[in-house]
């Protein structure tokens, strides 16, 4: 059974949390165990170990990324269609579906827990009609993929970890129905320079809103944020952050988020 989170409970794991012997204790016990939080009026899923920052003090998921999680749920009023490629255990896709009663989803990530946790809060939630789920990673056709899953349920790509699915963005974007222009959200942890020249001309053509996280150059040995500002240049994209300002510059090393439009 997954653990509910309550005001009480939550001064207990506070409490408990301040002592280091305690908490290897909790991580052993947690480990594999689901928490339910709230979440934009309905629930989200977190993993009780790796998620336990957003649990167990005063961070939640609702405030995790929480300009990034409105700035896609405004895009979302124009384009009810969300493609959440790296979607994680799906905050940005939760946070668009449970407060826009209109939107549909398609989320990918290659991570099996992750993948886990946001099939069980489409679940939870009853969004089972208006979600899909698909344990992959975006890459090129034919292309083999390796994933790190150390470290957190994120995880990323990497040249030398588990093989594992991969999906191209044809084959993604094919779920959403022809003639709608979609919203595609982006954030991959540097392997974006990978597939995004396939990527650009497919959302070029389909009318798209491209919201892309760029990472620093060199991240997880992919990171490129200098040449993926040129692929979406060389399809004509309008290029703005995530708060409307013209993307004129690009900081190699830099983390950051931006927008990209064909209308």
């Amino acid at each position: 059974m997954p653990l509910q989170e309550g005001s009480f409970r939550r001064r207990i794991v506070r409490v408990l949390h301040g002592s280091s012997l305690l908490r290897r204790v909790a991580k052993r016990l947690g480990r594999g165990k689901t928490v339910q939080q709230p979440f934009h009026g309905g629930i989200i899923c977190l993993d009780a170990v790796e998620h336990s920052w957003a649990w167990t003090g005063q961070n939640t998921y609702e405030n995790f990324d929480r300009s990034q999680q409105d700035a896609l749920l405004a895009l979302s009023r124009d384009h009810a269609w969300l493609v959440d490629i790296g979607c994680n255990l799906g905050a940005m896709t939760l946070g668009i579906l449970l407060r826009n009663p209109h939107a549909r989803s398609v989320s990918v990530d290659p991570n099996p827990r992750a993948v886990q946790l946001l099939q069980k809060s489409i679940e939870v939630n009853q969004l089972t009609d208006r979600a899909q789920v698909f344990q992959a990673a975006i890459a090129p056709a034919g292309a083999q993929v390796r994933f790190d899953f150390e470290g957190s349920v994120t995880g990323h790509v990497t040249a030398a970890g588990s093989p594992v699915a991969t999906k191209t963005v044809a084959e993604v974007l094919a779920s959403v129905p022809a003639g709608v222009a979609p919203l595609i959200k982006v954030d991959v942890e540097g392997f974006e320079t990978q597939f995004l020249a396939e990527l650009a001309p497919l959302a070029r053509a389909r009318d798209a809103v491209l919201f892309l996280e760029l990472h620093p150059a060199g991240m997880n040995g992919w990171g490129d944020p200098v040449k993926a500002i040129g692929t979406l240049r060389e399809e004509q994209a309008v290029i703005t952050t995530f708060d409307g300002r013209a993307v004129t510059q690009v900081e190699p090393s830099a983390n950051f988020q931006v927008v990209a439009r064909w209308r």
